[in-house]
């Protein structure tokens, strides 16, 4: 038992530095030792949850997928979650095939009052929308983001690939739109290593290359489309 909230928050800060410390490059064999020898510990609650899957979400290559699977399939277990805990567990739930699961954290998390990773679970929502062809309730969410520059630098990425697609959407020149979003796109210049680092993050930047790619209607669309996917 704790002897006051400052205790038990001092412990989740340092029991966060501890798991970053462990999950850094070079120390992964001490990380998996640790959350096997500490797991009923780990999983007491929401927090320290998410302080383990937080690590698995940084480093994709820290456990073997089947640990992430045994670790993230117990989310249902917590009732105190805070919706920025919850944007360490949706990603996992990705990686391991878990999708319907992944939506409902995000839809969990945005039930909640809005904490400070409101704006990237709203972009989550937008861009599982987006893959599911519903335009209508992804521009819903991209337009409860907020202000763009507020956001992570990867979050802004996810901006700019949502925002591409309903530029493409509403356009009345779509030539002329798509060859801005070609441009923007091309600037960015993502590879393959970025997606072995984000590995959920192709999925959607995939569905985002369709959209845009359909919506333009031309071959040389449907080209871009193409070299994209090789590139990435």
């Amino acid at each position: 038992p704790w002897a006051g909230d400052d205790d038990k928050e001092l412990y989740h800060i340092a029991l966060s530095t501890l798991t970053d410390v462990l999950a850094g490059e070079g120390n992964e064999s001490h990380f998996r030792r640790f959350i096997k020898k500490h797991q009923s510990l780990l999983r007491a609650d929401a927090r320290s949850f998410a302080a383990v899957m937080c690590e698995m979400v940084e480093n994709p290559n820290l456990v073997s997928k089947k640990v992430v699977e045994d670790w993230v399939s117990r989310w249902r277990s917590y009732d105190d979650y805070e919706p920025w805990m919850l944007t360490n567990v949706h990603e996992p739930l990705r990686t391991v095939g878990r999708m319907d699961e992944a939506y409902a954290a995000v839809e969990l998390a945005l039930s909640m009052p809005p904490d400070v990773m409101q704006g990237q679970l709203r972009l989550w929502a937008s861009h599982d929308a987006i893959a599911a062809g519903d335009i209508e309730t992804g521009l819903r969410h991209f337009m409860a983001v907020g202000d763009p520059d507020a956001l992570f630098p990867l979050d802004q990425l996810l901006y700019r690939w949502a925002e591409s697609v309903f530029a493409m959407a509403t356009a009345d020149d779509p030539a002329a739109t798509f060859a801005q979003v070609r441009r923007e796109w091309d600037a960015i210049a993502l590879d393959k290593a970025f997606f072995k680092s984000h590995p959920n993050y192709r999925p959607i930047h995939r569905a985002a290359m369709s959209f845009i790619a359909a919506a333009a209607g031309t071959w040389g669309a449907k080209y871009w489309r193409w070299r994209q996917v090789l590139a990435t």
